[in-house]
């Protein structure tokens, strides 16, 4: 839930590749936020943020942009910025408790479900040599008599 939308992959991977983690699984899991999800996500994670930091939305903007108007954004930057990554990582930390178990539970089942496939076709194979040597024998026992 970090704010670094297209700089969040390099920096999962980076802190993947120091924890000795799956690089892949980690690129992969920070496009939860994406260019569809990034406005709820964001929203979510600045009113939480700023609750916390107490900041209010004092300024709205202008039906006209100017550079008295881009220089009070810039000034407010930093606590939007920090506002962002408190509400994400409050969010953040659950969502990624539930997310782990809900993919160590997805995957288990998806390998219980193969495992039980294989054996399976293991069981059919199984049977049919077990039919191929009872033909195998039945046709030597016809001949010899």
């Amino acid at each position: 839930m970090s704010p670094t939308m297209g700089l969040q992959i390099a920096i999962a991977v980076f802190f993947a590749s120091i924890f000795k983690w799956n690089k892949i699984s980690a690129a992969i899991g920070v496009w939860i936020t994406n260019p569809v999800t990034a406005p709820f996500i964001y929203g979510m994670t600045y009113v939480t943020g700023a609750r916390l930091l107490g900041i209010k939305n004092t300024y709205s903007l202008n039906s006209e942009i100017n550079l008295d108007t881009i220089h009070k954004i810039l000034q407010k930057a930093p606590g939007i910025f920090w506002a962002l990554i408190i509400g994400g990582v409050i969010i953040g930390l659950p969502l990624a408790v539930a997310g782990y178990y809900f993919s160590y539970a997805a995957v288990t089942r998806y390998q219980e479900n193969v495992k039980r496939k294989i054996a399976k076709q293991k069981e059919r194979l199984a049977k049919r040599k077990i039919r191929k040597q009872i033909k195998i024998q039945k046709k030597g026992v016809k001949s010899n008599y």
